[in-house]
Order: C-alpha cells, then sequence, then structure tokens
C-alpha cells in the first residue's frame, strides 16, 4: 500500500506477487475464474480465491505459488517473492546479485554500466561470478526482435502490435528457461482449447442430468 487511506488503500504494486499474478493472467486473457479453476479450486471460489491472490490480501504458499506458476505456464521463480518496484529493495536485490553473482558498477567515458565480473566470496569460499554469456545473448536478441534499437529495423507500428510484442516478451521472460515465446503460445492455445472442452463437457453433463435431448 502506498499508505494513508482512501483510495490507495486498494493499491497493489505491479512488482507484487499479487501484481505480477494479474499481468500474466491478463496477457494470457483468462478471467479470474478461469485462472482459478486452472488452479484446482471449486466453481463457487475459483474467481474469489485469485482476486485475493492478485490485491496481495492473501499470500500464496509454496504449494499454491507452484500450482499458480504451472496454471500460468511460467518459471516459478518468476513469481519471486519480493517487490522490486521500491528503489531501496532494486539497490538490496543488486548488492544480493553482486554478493552471488559477480555483477558491479563499471564506468565508461562518463557513463555507468553494469557488469558480471566482480569477485565473488561465500563465506570463506570464493565463486566463479556469472558467466553464462548463453542467457544474455538470448536475452538482448529477444529484446532486438521485440523492440529493435536501429530505426531501420523498427517500422511505424500501431498500437495493438506495440501491445502484442510487449506481451509476448512478458511471456517468454516469465518463462525462460522453461518455454520461449512460441512454445508459451502454443501451451497457453492448448490450455484454452482444454478449458472449453472442459465447458462443453460441463454442459452436456447438465443436459444429460436434466434428461434434455443433446
Amino acid at each position: 500500500m502506498l499508505g494513508g487511506g482512501g483510495k490507495n488503500d486498494d493499491y497493489v504494486s505491479p512488482g507484487s506477487i499479487g501484481g505480477k499474478i494479474k499481468r500474466i493472467r491478463e496477457h494470457l486473457g483468462l478471467t479470474q475464474k478461469q485462472l482459478g479453476l486452472r488452479c484446482g479450486f471449486s466453481e463457487n471460489t475459483a474467481d474469489v480465491r485469485i482476486r485475493q491472490y492478485e490485491s496481495n490480501k492473501k499470500v500464496p504458499r509454496e504449494k499454491a505459488l507452484k500450482t499458480l506458476c504451472y496454471a500460468l505456464e511460467i518459471e516459478e521463480h518468476a513469481l519471486f517473492d519480493a517487490d522490486l518496484l521500491p528503489n531501496n529493495a532494486m539497490y538490496h536485490a543488486l548488492f544480493d546479485i553482486e554478493d552471488f553473482h559477480g555483477l558491479h558498477p563499471v564506468q565508461i567515458d562518463g557513463r555507468y554500466y553494469l557488469e558480471f565480473s566482480g569477485h565473488v566470496m561465500i563465506g570463506d569460499r570464493e565463486l566463479i561470478p556469472f558467466e553464462n554469456d548463453e542467457f544474455l545473448k538470448k536475452w538482448e536478441a529477444k529484446r532486438e526482435e521485440c523492440f529493435p534499437s536501429s530505426e531501420d529495423d523498427a517500422p511505424e507500428e500501431d498500437e495493438e502490435t506495440k501491445r502484442e510484442k510487449r506481451k509476448q516478451y512478458d511471456l517468454w521472460r516469465y518463462g525462460y528457461p522453461l518455454n520461449n515465446a512460441e512454445e508459451a503460445s502454443e501451451r497457453i492455445r492448448m490450455l484454452q482449447k482444454r478449458d472449453q472442452l472442459k465447458k462443453e463437457l460441463e454442459e452436456i453433463n447438465k443436459k444429460l442430468e436434466s434428461g434434455e435431448d443433446i
């Protein structure tokens, strides 16, 4: 919350678990109820449970968190249990990455950059700094694909196209390294098809129970 009271009482930080769940759910085109049903919640409580999570009124425990990630088709660490939107939280997250992976600031021609080449010590044990260039290569390539840095590679696009590219980029990040955007899109289509089939079967069962012709 932002504090105080009034309209800020309902504020949900986009960096919180609830904010992330809502963002990913909306990217997938799911209602709160549809997501709740995917998680195995009952018909009567599905939307209520997801609404509680998205508003941060209730924080999902480890088992529920794993279920949510599975239903959203994302990597478990994507729902990081920390809100890095506040500057102070971000600073200390960077300090942690420095400690465990060697990230540190460097100054080049008056500008500051972050580099993975620092000295890493855990207690009295020295570790090798983060050297996964393959990850950085894939990340840079996906950014360039969705948001070309060269004006020659960035034709005029309407708002809908920009939103779609942003959605695909987000889905790639939330699912990494379990999937890429194309695989995620295919899984999303399969899940949506499954949901539709489930709905049709429920309607057929209701008709059978009531004695209606099918």
